[in-house]
């Protein structure tokens, strides 16, 4: 004999309209890096990757289409019309309010916070004014592709990167590798090489561990993965998020050189966050494996203090900015068994780490984002026009480290 479940709560008004009011921010942003993306598979000629955008698109018609037709739903409206309004030091806590209201009930935990440690980050392309990367050496492109079927995508953006590029690859089967070493065949920027990996920390154990050596051979490193999110669908553009602002063309890529090329104490520059996830910064399940490894590191963390790192653990980096992590000596088996975890792994409380890593090397980092794609960014980039806009930028990005 079977029990009958239990109806589902019935929402009231304010949370109803709370709810609405996330979606429509959710679909807005989406549709920021759809227009944008569109775009550029309509020019790349790419039908299957054109074709993608497109149904994601529609879908999200559909669902803005349902929202304009609730009653409820013109209440939500009006409550982000005026949300928009308020000035940044009230917009916060407002904010934080309208995200308890859609967000399941629960205890707060130590480490718990509401926002990243700072919004500031450097639009990217530069202006022209600012000088040119020598581009000299070879880029290291650090990636594990645990999908294959994104490898093509990958390599068209890849292939936007000014100068040498040298691509070191990790996948977890031999079918796998046969089909990286078919899709990247023909390199004609560096060298290509396709390690093998478990099936253990994600990408960043393939990164860290398997791929530590690639780091020393290099000065500047890409770090990348075949990103998919399937446990949240308000995140399908995140991929084409962080791959857009960090590589989505020559002059992007070129900026970030520069950047580290005209500051020689810069060691990490990431993506801004996406809208979808920038309310999520914070430790949750991963403080108690962070601080185990911060120890390690001889760095103190302060659990209620601000946080920052690279969200979907994407990012450009100086090698010697990641010495500390790589010099760990961690090994794949230190990493969970892959179970769809979405928090509360080793993987994810390194990815919370990297700025920290970056600090403790003594250098300093920064995030980007793409003006075209603001609306999908937690905030409006700030211009950057000379070395010297840089420098500013750099001084009001807080450190993390406690003094």
């Amino acid at each position: 004999m079977t029990s009958n479940p239990s109806p589902p709560r019935r929402l009231s008004p304010f949370h109803a309209a709370a709810r609405s009011l996330h979606e429509r921010e959710i679909i807005r942003a989406e549709q920021a890096v759809l227009s944008f993306v569109i775009g550029r598979r309509r020019a790349e000629g790419d039908p299957d990757a054109l074709d993608r955008v497109l149904q994601i698109e529609a879908a999200n018609q559909r669902r803005m289409a349902a929202l304009r037709r609730d009653p409820l739903s013109q209440a939500a409206a009006a409550l982000r019309a005026l949300l928009h309004a308020l000035p940044p030091a009230l917009r916060d806590p407002v904010s934080a309010l309208a995200r308890r209201a859609v967000a399941p009930r629960r205890t707060r935990v130590r480490g718990e916070l509401a926002v990243p440690a700072s919004d500031t980050a450097a639009a990217v392309p530069f202006g022209p004014a600012f000088p040119a990367p020598s581009l000299a050496r070879p880029v290291g492109v650090v990636a594990h592709l645990f999908y294959p079927q994104l490898a093509a995508e990958m390599r068209t953006y890849l292939q936007r990167i000014p100068g040498p590029v040298d691509l070191h690859l990790t996948t977890d089967t031999e079918a796998k590798r046969a089909e990286l070493t078919q899709a990247f065949s023909g390199w004609d920027k560096g060298e290509v090489e396709v390690r093998l990996t478990p099936n253990r920390g994600r990408d960043v154990a393939p990164k860290l561990i398997t791929l530590a050596d690639a780091h020393a051979r290099h000065q500047i490193v890409l770090h990348l993965h075949s990103k998919k999110s399937p446990h949240d669908s308000d995140l399908k553009m995140w991929r084409d998020f962080l791959y857009e602002t960090l590589m989505g063309d020559a002059d992007v890529a070129a900026s970030v050189l520069g950047a580290f090329e005209q500051r020689p104490d810069l060691g990490l520059i990431a993506p801004q966050h996406y809208f979808s996830v920038r309310n999520g910064v914070g430790w949750h399940g991963d403080l108690d494996a962070a601080e185990r490894l911060a120890r390690r590191m001889d760095i103190a963390l302060d659990a209620d203090g601000p946080l920052d790192f690279p969200t979907g653990s994407m990012f450009w980096a100086r090698s010697a900015a990641l010495k500390p992590l790589l010099d760990l000596g961690l090994a794949m088996e230190d990493f969970e068994a892959e179970a769809g975890q979405a928090d509360g792994t080793l993987a994810h409380a390194i990815e919370r780490l990297y700025f920290h890593a970056c600090e403790k090397a003594g250098y300093r980092w920064i995030k980007i984002a793409r003006p075209e794609l603001a609306r999908a960014a937690a905030a409006a980039p700030t211009p950057i026009a000379t070395p010297e806009d840089l420098a500013r930028l750099i001084d009001q990005t807080p450190r993390l480290g406690r003094p």
